[in-house]
């Protein structure tokens, strides 16, 4: 970004907001802010790790509500999470290869979802659920990871772990104030973008990203 930009960008307190997509065939999951920073300067480097963390939580999937983790552990694609009483569990090594699932014993309902660690210009943070499901009792959930992030300015201000709503709703945080860029890292693992306060994102029009208008409605980018 350029000088200019990152001055507007500061006066309007603007907040850099990062969103990470999965799939599931429960229309019912929500995403959550994964990141909110104010340390972006002319050049900002985003990451992440290849780790994956799973987790339940007794906070319901609430509009603008975040969510607190109540248990957590450490999770790869193709395991499953067995939940038991007070929502915590063990990782068996069976599952849907290519998805983390969540497995309720119990008749108790939780919310669940992935964990994951990001690191802005170096600076780690600690892991971050990026994504709610409800988790109904003796039921399974299959989440599949997707390696697409979702980048915003906004002005709002909202905790990490917050449920994204629709735009229709105006009392918390919906959309951009600006255009969002999704990228898709399926088939590389790093790339470049520049924005503009008055021009958007630019990435050259490759295939690999889109831009989103200003106040669209996140969850069908993040949720496939």
């Amino acid at each position: 970004m350029n000088a200019d930009t990152i001055q507007k960008l500061l006066a309007g307190q603007y907040i850099l907001y990062g969103y990470k997509a999965v799939q599931s065939t429960d229309k019912a999951g929500r995403p959550l802010v994964w990141f909110g920073t104010q340390s972006y300067s002319t050049t900002t480097v985003v990451s992440c790790s290849d780790t994956y963390q799973v987790y339940t939580s007794s906070s319901p999937i609430v509009s603008g509500e975040q969510i607190t983790v109540g248990f957590s552990t450490d999770i790869l694609c193709g395991q499953t999470l067995q939940v038991i009483e007070g929502g915590v569990g063990s990782v068996v090594n069976t599952g849907h290869p290519g998805d983390v699932s969540i497995s309720n014993q119990t008749t108790t309902e939780f919310t669940c979802g992935i964990m994951q660690e990001q690191t802005i210009n170096g600076n780690p943070s600690a892991f971050v659920p990026y994504c709610a499901f409800p988790l109904n009792g003796l039921n399974l959930q299959e989440i599949r990871p997707l390696n697409k992030i979702l980048l915003m300015f906004s002005t709002a201000k909202t905790n990490n772990g917050t449920v994204v709503v629709d735009s229709a709703d105006s009392t918390a945080l919906a959309g951009a104030n600006g255009p969002g860029i999704i990228i898709d890292f399926s088939a590389m693992s790093s790339c470049t973008v520049t924005y503009d306060v008055n021009l958007g994102w630019d990435w050259g029009n490759y295939a690999w990203a889109q831009q989103i208008p200003a106040n669209e409605n996140l969850t069908p980018w993040l949720i496939e």
